[in-house]
């Protein structure tokens, strides 16, 4: 599902398996209906993706309260990603670490896949509720 980074796709009815919906999470924008969505909901889900928006059905998305095991954090990776829960951009972060956004990328991206997270925001959900930070 390459395409799905390239251009915002709209998908009717697909199979809400994991992948699909990482794929999904990680193009940022797009849509994700079921087939018997109205002419309207299809609009809108076309006009939400033009902007960069993602529009998910909830009926057609993967349970999030899965169980992950969860590799630990080393403590400048929960530092980070307790700056993540603040909503600091990457430029912040490395601003207030002291170190280069390059860096701050390579954390985020480590966070990411030993949370077993597609973006930031389930990155510090995962976080918060495995009670590796809080708010």
């Amino acid at each position: 599902m390459d395409f799905l980074n390239s251009v915002p796709t709209v998908l009717l009815g697909v199979s809400a398996d994991r992948s699909t919906f990482n794929e999904m999470l990680r193009s940022e924008s797009g849509a994700l209906l079921r087939t018997d969505a109205s002419a309207e909901q299809i609009v809108r889900a076309i006009q939400s993706s033009a902007v960069g928006l993602l529009t998910l059905d909830s009926s057609l998305v993967p349970s999030l309260e899965t169980e992950v095991s969860l590799e630990k954090l080393t403590p400048r990776e929960v530092e980070v990603l307790r700056l993540l829960a603040e909503g600091l951009a990457n430029r912040d972060i490395a601003n207030r670490l002291n170190i280069s956004e390059h860096t701050i990328k390579f954390h985020i991206r480590s966070i990411l896949g030993k949370l077993g997270a597609a973006t930031r925001t389930e990155a510090v959900t995962r976080g918060l509720r495995a009670g590796l930070i809080d708010l």
